[in-house]
């Protein structure tokens, strides 16, 4: 399975585990739905910034999303700056970060 399926079947995986539709996930995240359904179908790739706050919206950790088998690797996390699809700027990585993490907490 190449990096890329491997991510967005690693995000798909999460999502639904946290019984969370796209368009929940998205809201908490502060970006559009159609950008969690390019992530889970691999025609874009989360930033950093996004797969970090995926991993705090979905309690899990960027070695799920890596797929390292063993949890040595990073391959899947390395978010090289592809955007998301949502026209979010530079500025907007933080504050999904700080949805997921005001979600996170609400979750708890």
């Amino acid at each position: 399975m190449s990096e890329q399926s491997y991510l967005s079947e690693a995000i798909r995986a999460a999502r639904r585990r946290a019984g969370l539709s796209q368009a929940e996930l998205a809201e908490l995240l502060g970006v559009r739905q159609s950008s969690v359904s390019q992530w889970e179908r691999g025609s874009t790739r989360p930033s950093t910034v996004h797969l970090l706050a995926l991993t705090a919206a979905l309690k899990c950790s960027l070695l799920d999303f890596s797929g390292a088998g063993g949890g040595a690797g990073g391959a899947g996390a390395g978010g090289d700056g592809v955007g998301a699809g949502d026209g979010a700027g530079a500025g907007d990585g933080a504050e999904a970060f700080e949805h997921a993490g005001r979600a996170a907490e609400s979750v708890s």
